[in-house]
């Protein structure tokens, strides 16, 4: 993808995370089959993808239909739970990957287009903070499912450890993330099986998809920060 192409799908990408997860409420994902609640979330999409790219009206508007479908798709089509999750999220960024690719002059014709290049890498690390905190926080707690979601402390420890995978990788040691995981387990060796059946624990469970989360989030931040 060129520059241009690569600032638009940043920018979109941006307006997508900010409606997903700082202004779509547990209430609204719960009743989300509702015209009314999904109209709404729709419509933040719009608002939010027309704020960061800045003009464009016609990408807001097929970005938000995409929008629209896939998560009409997900609610009628497929079953709850990580995989749909992960499915989903992985379509919203690939329907924004494709648009940006029709429309690569979206970004740099809207009102911010002449952004200075150095603000480019704090936008792809804001988005990977979103994609660590937030999407990472969600994914796990659906991974491991009720009743077995994590204490608060366990959902702290989990937003830190991919917070700190993210800064590996923006400073080049992603590699080291394994190491991270072999740690935590190591210290909590006797977390690692349950007492009584043997099975593996939920400790275990929620440790490799927060961990496999932070990895996944971080390449998704270092491909547009390592090409813009």
């Amino acid at each position: 993808m060129s520059d241009a192409a690569l600032q638009t799908a940043l920018a979109l990408y941006l307006g997508h995370l900010l409606a997903d997860y700082v202004f779509q409420t547990d209430a609204m994902v719960a009743y989300k089959k509702d015209a009314k609640v999904i109209g709404t979330h729709i419509g933040i999409v719009a608002l939010c993808s027309l704020a960061t790219l800045g003009g464009s009206l016609l990408v807001v508007l097929i970005i938000s239909v995409l929008h629209l479908l896939i998560d009409l798709a997900k609610i009628h089509l497929v079953r709850g739970g990580f995989g749909s999750y992960t499915v989903d999220q992985i379509a919203h960024l690939l329907s924004i990957l494709f648009v940006a690719s029709t429309f690569p002059l979206a970004f740099e014709t809207g009102i911010w287009g002449q952004l200075p290049d150095f603000i480019w890498p704090w936008v792809a690390a804001t988005c990977g903070i979103f994609l660590t905190t937030f999407a990472g926080y969600y994914g796990v707690d659906l991974a491991l499912n009720k009743p077995h979601r994590p204490h608060r402390s366990g959902q702290l420890v989990g937003i830190t450890e991919r917070l700190a995978i993210l800064v590996l990788g923006l400073e080049g040691w992603l590699i080291a993330a394994p190491v991270l995981l072999i740690i935590k387990l190591t210290a909590n060796n006797n977390r690692l099986r349950d007492a009584t059946t043997g099975k593996i624990t939920n400790f275990v469970r929620g440790s490799l998809v927060s961990f496999s989360w932070g990895i996944g989030a971080t390449l998704v931040t270092l491909y547009f920060r390592n090409n813009l």
